[in-house]
């Protein structure tokens, strides 16, 4: 009997027939940043659909036939900040996430080019977690650290030029294995992809859907 995959998100699954991939591939085949899964493992050897399979019958590697049924929660991507008058700045997501503005070298929370360094970092050392999902290392993954530095252009328009990201991964991996966890995150990191390809700036009706 083929394995079959489904969304109830409507997220692609690649559908590998007969040959069932371990779980592990299948998550990786995501291209998108996924912050909560839901995992339903079905039988397709006779099993009612609605008997799943207790979660020690199936490991996380575990090579199998059967229904992926994947419950996918996603996160509004919109961004607000204000300024009020005389005041300090602050900035609020959709998500209901917050920080403070920081105008001022004297002023407590992020400037804009520290949100930026900091979308750039917090990218990437979520993708050496993902790399190292991909290529069967999470288990020994213990701590990533990735620290970014801007240079701005000397030139106008007023943009930043470069910037330099230093990794520190802890773990059991030789000095290749880093390297390849280090240049898979750059290769999957949408921040990092953004900043070197580019992208447009739109102005937009306030209040308009998206």
């Amino acid at each position: 009997m083929q394995g079959k995959a489904h969304s109830q998100a409507g997220a692609h699954i690649p559908n590998w027939g007969g040959n069932a991939k371990p779980i592990a591939s299948i998550l990786a085949a995501f291209d998108k940043p996924v912050l909560a899964t839901r995992f339903q493992l079905f039988s397709a050897c006779g099993r009612p659909h609605n008997d799943p399979f207790p979660p020690s019958a199936l490991p996380l590697e575990t090579e199998y036939e059967s229904i992926l049924m994947v419950t996918l929660v996603t996160r509004p991507t919109a961004v607000k900040a204000t300024l009020p008058k005389a005041e300090q700045g602050s900035v609020l997501a959709k998500s209901g996430a917050g920080a403070q503005l920081a105008n001022l070298a004297s002023d407590a929370g992020f400037t804009p080019l520290e949100f930026m360094d900091a979308a750039l970092s917090g990218c990437l050392v979520l993708s050496v977690r993902i790399a190292a999902r991909k290529f069967g290392w999470v288990d020994r993954l213990d701590t990533v650290e990735v620290e970014v530095y801007h240079e701005k252009a000397h030139d106008l328009p007023s943009r930043v030029a470069a910037f330099d990201c230093s990794f520190q991964i802890a773990g059991d991996f030789s000095a290749e294995e880093r390297a390849e966890l280090i240049a898979e995150a750059h290769r999957i990191c949408t921040v990092g992809n953004t900043f070197e390809q580019g992208a447009t700036v739109r102005d937009v009706t306030p209040g308009a859907d998206h």
